[in-house]
């Protein structure tokens, strides 16, 4: 059971995160992606994963949390192009009547 020290802290800090989340998605729409077109798919999701592992520690003051939050969701949607993309990407072969190879169709991902 939580001290009523520890359950104030508790509650604040979850009110404080719902805030937080509040203003990052109001402010979200205008972080500058500009930064990031030089980063590969892989190097955003290491960056995401480093920004997400430093978050989750609980000891980061809270403007850094902002600007980590804030930098982690444009990251996330970065590496959520960069998948679309490469998925477009991915070709599939057609083949004739015959069987033999003919030429390449952009892959089909419906159902």
């Amino acid at each position: 059971m939580l001290s009523p020290w520890n359950k104030d802290f508790v509650t604040g800090r979850v009110a404080a995160m719902n805030t937080v989340n509040l203003i990052l998605k109001a402010n979200f729409m205008t972080t500058d992606h500009a930064d990031f077109s030089a980063l590969s798919f892989e190097d955003g999701l290491l960056e995401l994963e480093r920004i997400v592992s430093q978050l989750e520690t609980g000891q980061v003051p809270l403007e850094q949390s902002l600007s980590l939050y804030q930098r982690g969701a444009a990251l996330k949607a970065l590496c959520e192009e960069r998948l679309k993309a490469a998925r477009l990407k991915v070709e599939a072969i057609t083949l004739s009547k015959s069987g033999q190879a003919e030429g390449l169709a952009p892959a089909s991902f419906d159902n």
